[in-house]
């Protein structure tokens, strides 16, 4: 089986409709991970909220899943409560960059990084994301 992603929120706000390859984010076992509490506060030190996410293979597999197959495009959608929001393509590790399918990985997203690390800490990807503002009323 693939390994799973680790998506940590490192935004103040809750995440709403993460969102991979056009579909609800999905953890390994195919239930709902599309939302990311935000950080909570000084009582709990600032800690950032996570979700697991599968990985496909396949790019036929990979509507709510990270694409770590051929060259590991993907496409990236999230929404946090102000209406901050990302959508943006970005490359997850593949075998070409000497990361096995079967490892588990962490992915940081902020408003303007999503950076893919090892377990071992190692950054393997630093993807350069674009916010989107919120309208304003």
């Amino acid at each position: 089986m693939p390994g799973a992603v680790f998506v940590y929120n490192l935004f103040s706000e809750q995440a709403q409709r993460l969102s991979l390859n056009g579909a609800p984010a999905l953890s390994p076992s195919g239930t709902d991970a599309s939302t990311i509490d935000g950080w909570g506060d000084a009582s709990n030190g600032y800690m950032p909220s996570h979700t697991q996410v599968g990985s496909a293979i396949h790019n036929d597999e990979d509507a709510g899943h990270f694409y770590r197959g051929g060259n590991g495009l993907n496409v990236l959608q999230i929404e946090w409560d102000s209406g901050y929001a990302i959508s943006k393509e970005f490359l997850m590790p593949t075998a070409s960059d000497d990361v096995s399918i079967d490892a588990d990985l962490v992915c940081f997203i902020t408003l303007h990084f999503a950076i893919v690390m090892s377990v071992k800490k190692i950054v393997i990807k630093n993807n350069l994301l674009s916010f989107i503002m919120p309208s304003v009323p």
